[in-house]
């Protein structure tokens, strides 16, 4: 019995998305295949989800042109377009005159952009400031403005703070600063508050414990021996000559890159917690 695909699938049923990922595979294929189409070399061309795709690529003077006419042609054939009104491109060194001369029919992002409610930034230190600190701005600092008891605002971060601060936690290799709770700690330290109930607290949600579990996860993989996963791939290029559980044991001050250097801190605080 052949399976027949129309339009307008019912919202909501369970096969849509796995169906949606079976037809678009054949363009990730296709830009995958293409010689000509230059990725970046520790870490590949593209990461699709769903249909968010992030292209990731390298000599964007004659790959861009490819993606596009990629792009169009498997949007002839599969009858999927491509919005590239609100599609956008972040060049890390690449000059505008480079630019100027690629016929780009979507907008230039000169800082940053978004990629599944992440905000990606030209500059990695401007992760916390661009995700986390907005979301602080956003939540903790409207509670003047609002009525709610002690335990309200327990609640309030058990529902609605911590899952969205959560997200980006998990996302990004970024610290935690102790600071950022400092001025919601003048009457009840945080420390007390996050004790269970039976011993005097509120049992409010650990944000320091929160972003420690979620690295020591990813940590954990390297003990597994997953290999073929592209973000293990692309940590032990970064390590190279070690491999990144050996710079566990090395001097802070001696890992240059930020994404091990984040592994190392996190390292640091599980060894003070167990011992």
């Amino acid at each position: 019995m052949g399976l027949v695909l129309h339009r307008g699938t019912r919202q909501g049923c369970p096969l849509s998305p796995l169906l949606f990922v079976l037809a678009i595979e054949p363009l990730a294929i296709a830009i995958r295949n293409n010689q000509s189409i230059h990725g970046i070399e520790r870490y590949g061309k593209l990461s699709f989800y769903a249909d968010s795709l992030l292209l990731s690529v390298s000599k964007a003077e004659t790959t861009i042109p490819l993606i596009l006419e990629l792009l169009k042609q498997f949007g002839e054939i599969s009858g999927y377009k491509l919005n590239l009104h609100k599609s956008e491109l972040l060049s890390l060194n690449l000059p505008d005159s480079a630019l100027q001369s690629i016929a780009l029919p979507f907008k230039i992002a000169r800082h940053s952009f978004i990629y599944l409610s992440v905000m990606v930034t030209r500059n990695f230190c401007d992760l916390f400031k661009n995700n986390l600190d907005k979301l602080q701005k956003m939540n903790l600092d409207k509670w003047n403005k609002i009525r709610l008891t002690l335990w309200g605002r327990v609640n309030v971060i058990k529902m609605v703070v911590s899952p969205q601060f959560n997200y980006p936690l998990m996302m990004l290799p970024v610290t935690v600063p102790p600071s950022i709770f400092n001025k919601y700690d003048a009457l009840i330290k945080l420390a007390k508050l996050c004790l269970p109930r039976d011993k005097g607290g509120l049992a409010l949600p650990d944000p320091s414990l929160n972003y420690i579990s979620f690295e020591m996860t990813e940590l954990a993989i390297h003990w597994t021996g997953q290999d073929n996963l592209d973000w293990v791939i692309l940590e032990k290029s970064l390590s190279f000559p070690f491999i990144p559980l050996e710079l566990l044991s090395q001097n802070p001050g001696k890992i240059p890159n930020p994404i091990m250097l984040h592994s190392k801190e996190v390292w640091m605080k599980i060894h003070k917690i167990l011992t």
